[in-house]
C-alpha cells in the first residue's frame, strides 16, 4: 500500500513535534529537580549579611539586613501565615544609604483593611526569596520574609519549595500520549481507507 504522501508528512511532523516536547519537558524535569535540590541546600547554609540587592544565588538563604524602613504604609499582597492561613503580607521598602537594598515582609494579617505604618531600623533577619511578577513590586529586589514580625502583625510563611510546581514529567507523558494516538488515529485512517478501497475496486 502506498502511503499518501502529504497527509503522512503532516502527521509525521506533528509526531515529531509531539516527540521533542516530550523529550524537552524531560530536560526541563531534570532541571527543576537539580534547581529544587539546590534551593533546599541553600536553606541550611549559614546565615548572609545582605548587601547587594541583585546578589545572585540568594533564593532562600538565611540573611541579615542593615537597612531601615521610613515610615510609609505597608503594601498588601496575598499570602499565608507562618500556620498556613490565608491573609494578606504587609511588604515594605527597605533602605540603605538612601537606595532599596531589600523587600521587607514584615508579616501577616488576616483582613485586607489592615494596612499598617511602618517604620523601623534593622538589623533585620530572615529568609530571602525572589519576588513574583504578579506582585507588582520591585522584583530587582529580594524579599525578606522576617523571623519575627514588626508592628503587631503575626509571622508570614516562611519560603519554601513545596511552592514551586514540577510537572514537566506528567507534561512529558501527555505528549508521548498525543504523539501515540495520532499515530493511531492516522494507522486506522489508512486501514479504513484501504478496506474502502477494496470493497470498491473500480473506485
Amino acid at each position: 500500500m502506498r502511503l499518501p504522501f502529504l497527509p503522512t508528512l503532516v502527521v509525521a511532523a506533528a509526531v515529531a513535534a509531539m516527540v521533542g516536547l516530550g523529550i524537552w519537558q524531560l530536560q526541563r524535569a531534570d532541571w527543576k529537580e537539580a534547581l529544587i535540590a539546590r534551593l533546599e541546600e541553600a536553606r541550611t547554609l549559614a546565615p548572609v549579611e545582605l548587601e547587594d540587592a541583585e546578589a545572585p544565588g540568594l533564593q532562600y538563604r538565611r540573611a541579615s539586613a542593615h537597612c531601615s524602613i521610613p515610615r510609609s504604609r505597608s503594601q498588601l499582597r496575598g499570602g499565608r501565615s507562618r500556620a498556613g492561613q490565608p491573609g494578606f503580607v504587609h511588604l515594605a521598602s527597605c533602605l540603605s544609604a538612601g537606595r532599596p537594598l531589600v523587600t521587607i515582609d514584615a508579616g501577616w494579617s488576616a483582613g485586607p483593611d489592615a494596612s499598617v505604618a511602618i517604620e523601623a531600623s534593622g538589623p533585620f533577619t530572615g529568609m530571602l526569596r525572589k519576588p513574583g511578577n504578579w506582585e507588582g513590586i520591585d522584583t530587582g529586589l529580594y524579599v525578606l520574609v522576617l523571623d519575627r514580625p514588626l508592628a503587631g502583625l503575626g509571622p508570614s510563611a516562611q519560603p519554601g519549595v513545596d511552592a514551586i510546581p514540577n510537572n514537566h514529567r506528567l507534561y512529558a507523558v501527555q505528549w508521548f500520549f498525543f504523539a501515540a494516538a495520532a499515530i493511531l488515529i492516522y494507522g486506522l485512517a489508512l486501514r479504513r481507507g484501504l478496506q474502502t478501497r477494496q470493497e470498491r475496486p473500480g473506485v
